[in-house]
């Protein structure tokens, strides 16, 4: 039970994380409302397809620059990771005993 616990509880902090991600993405795109939930929510629903951070990393880095937004994928690569930390703060602070 405690594994199907911990598990969950990583896929919830993953699809935060995308959406995070996705809303930050959104930003530098200069999406806003309804436009930039979307979106981030196509991120989320996108990632599913990813089998690595690598590649969400170098799915995004060409969106942005197939709108001429500069996309270093070292950067990208660090707003991915503050924003798994930020999905870990919500998540455990939300359910903090589950992992």
């Amino acid at each position: 039970m405690r594994y199907k616990l911990n598990e969950e509880q990583r896929f919830k902090i993953r699809a935060r994380r995308n959406r995070l991600f996705g809303a930050w993405a959104a930003g530098r795109l200069r999406l806003q409302g309804e436009e930039a939930a979307a979106y981030a929510l196509g991120l989320v629903q996108h990632a599913l397809q990813f089998r690595d951070d690598q590649a969400l990393v170098a799915h995004v880095a060409s969106e942005l620059a197939a709108r001429g937004v500069p996309a270093d994928p070292a950067i990208l690569g660090a707003e991915l990771r503050n924003a798994e930390a930020e999905a870990t703060r919500q998540i455990t602070a939300a359910h903090p005993h589950a992992l």
